[in-house]
């Protein structure tokens, strides 16, 4: 014999005698009769076997998963950050709109008593009219402030 079928032999393991597969089989099906809690832990030890992605992940991998993962977190936060300073500057803006609508609607109406101040019939109907107008524009900013608020918590 040479020495490559020795070492090949020596690989193999021994046969055992009597272990075929119709043995195997009326053993299981004998001890999950008799005790079927211990064929379910011997299954489960069996069945759990390891994804075979696993055997060949190595630490570059997992370093580069937890790199990737980082990369994430950095990005979704720059994000925000970006979305915050966006509603931030959009508030100032309707800020500064509705400031001027007021300062728009004040003028008008110091213009408005300046001038019919001396006849109260046309005066009358002005501030009714200028009045009902002010009360639309401050229920529509308290509409609006309560159906943007709706829509944020959904």
């Amino acid at each position: 014999m040479s020495e490559d079928t020795e070492i090949q032999q020596a690989d193999m393991p021994p046969e055992r005698p009597g272990l075929d597969s119709d043995t195997v089989q009326r053993a299981v099906s004998k001890l999950s009769s008799e005790r079927p809690t211990v064929i379910t832990e011997m299954m489960g030890m069996v069945g759990s076997m390891a994804n075979p992605l696993q055997q060949k992940m190595n630490e570059g991998h997992i370093t580069q998963a937890l790199n990737l993962a980082v990369q994430h977190d950095q990005n979704e936060f720059k994000l925000k950050e970006k979305q915050m300073g966006i509603e931030a500057a959009h508030g100032l803006q309707d800020r500064v709109f509705h400031g001027c609508l007021f300062l728009v609607f004040v003028v008008l109406l110091v213009i408005t008593l300046f001038l019919f101040r001396h006849d109260p019939t046309v005066l009358l109907p002005i501030l009714t009219g200028v009045g009902g107008l002010g009360t639309g524009f401050v229920g529509g900013m308290g509409y609006s402030r309560i159906a943007r608020g709706k829509s944020e918590s959904d």
